[in-house]
């Protein structure tokens, strides 16, 4: 399967996540009047494959009970 949708929008994802955690983080470093450089870096690359033998197992775990 392509998974380039896929990864396009987890990236777009991180991307507006990133951006969040930048503006909160900047603006408790500004509160406690910190000097700091405050950056955000990370959720870019994603693991992305075909779930269906996870599923397969997990469904077989909970007919286990």
């Amino acid at each position: 399967r392509d998974y380039a949708i896929t990864q396009e929008v987890l990236r777009a994802y991180g991307d507006a996540v990133k951006d969040c955690m930048k503006r909160v983080l900047r603006a408790i470093g500004t509160a406690r009047e910190d000097a700091l450089s405050i950056d955000v870096s990370g959720l870019d690359e994603f693991d992305i494959g075909d779930f269906s033998s996870e599923l397969s197992d997990a469904e077989r775990l909970l007919f286990l009970r």
